[in-house]
């Protein structure tokens, strides 16, 4: 799950082209575009432990402050590359 969480965290600023670039893209889209691929990592974890292990592990909010914190920090690389360049 940590390699799919590095490339998916910098899915939004890898992506050469994608239906929802533009040169000013607002900071809210940008945010809006992170949060749906933290979901769809978590939705694709959540999937792959069930599927694996037959069962689920009922996380606090401890859990997903971690794994958000995670992201953006594997996030910022692309962060960095296309921004600060």
């Amino acid at each position: 799950m940590g390699l799919s969480a590095h490339s998916n965290g910098n899915g939004e600023f890898a992506l050469v082209k994608s239906a929802l670039e533009c040169e000013q893209k607002k900071v809210w889209m940008r945010l809006l575009e992170w949060l749906v691929l933290y979901l769809v990592v978590g939705g694709l974890g959540y999937l792959l432990e069930q599927r694996l292990m037959g069962t689920t592990h009922v996380q606090d909010w401890e859990f997903y402050a971690v794994t958000a914190s995670l992201f953006m920090v594997f996030a910022f690389p692309g962060f960095v590359y296309r921004h600060i360049r």
